[in-house]
């Protein structure tokens, strides 16, 4: 029964790590200024840049295990063009081409990664933490020595505290899943429409399972016709 304990506590510590949400803006580098620019159509030129800050980003890249690429879209043509999301890939080194996720698996890529973070930051305090780290130690040596369990457990007050913590986690993150799935539905870049005279800027979100990049393959729709460019890294 000491694994319980052991494992227990080793939880708490390993989830107390998990990332938590939090979108910042940071300025575009227009695709003229870009050293993997391509131009579709006489007009529309278009750069990209792999996110590899958390900050950035929004959350942990590597533990939510997707690949962003910022997508930067300045339409100077009379033309509206359609990002053919179907028709996009990340190249690797081995020459492997990876899919765009759609939205709802990129969604919930980084959800997955963000619930226990958001759950434990609503716990607000060490010391909630401490109250739910000591109901599970008293709940396991309850076990171990055969005694009242709830009272080992802390006779409910330890009980009652880790209960209040959890359920201020569940809170934490409740609001949290809202807000990525809002942000993400605004960054998502993907069957995006391109609107002349327009400068248009979001994310393509890649498996993290890709474990090299060499290039993207972007392909537009224009017009009823896909062209495809290749974007350098």
């Amino acid at each position: 029964m000491r694994k319980i304990l052991f494992f227990s506590v080793m939880t708490i510590f390993l989830i107390y790590g998990c990332s938590t949400y939090r979108y910042s803006v940071s300025p575009l580098k227009l695709p003229s200024k870009s050293k993997n620019m391509v131009v579709f159509n006489n007009g529309i030129k278009v750069s990209a840049n792999i996110i590899t800050v958390d900050k950035e980003a929004g959350f942990n890249i590597k533990s939510a295990n997707v690949i962003p690429v910022r997508i930067t879209i300045n339409n100077e043509s009379n033309d509206t063009a359609i990002i053919a999301g179907s028709q996009c890939f990340l190249i690797d080194k081995d020459n492997n081409a990876w899919p765009v996720l759609n939205y709802e698996r990129a969604v919930q890529r980084i959800k997955d990664n963000v619930i226990v973070g958001e759950s434990l930051k609503g716990a607000k305090t060490p010391a909630v933490l401490g109250g739910l780290l000591g109901a599970i130690g008293g709940l396991a040596i309850g076990i171990l020595t055969d005694k009242d369990i709830a009272e080992s457990a802390g006779k409910g007050a330890a009980v009652g505290a880790a209960a209040g913590a959890v359920a201020g986690g569940i809170q934490g993150y409740s609001d949290t899943e809202s807000k990525i799935s809002n942000d993400l539905a605004e960054r998502h870049i993907r069957d995006k429409q391109i609107l002349p005279n327009m400068i248009t800027y979001g994310f393509l979100y890649f498996p993290g399972e890709a474990k090299s990049v060499e290039e993207l393959r972007l392909a537009l729709e224009i017009n009823g016709k896909l062209e495809v460019r290749i974007l350098k890294f």
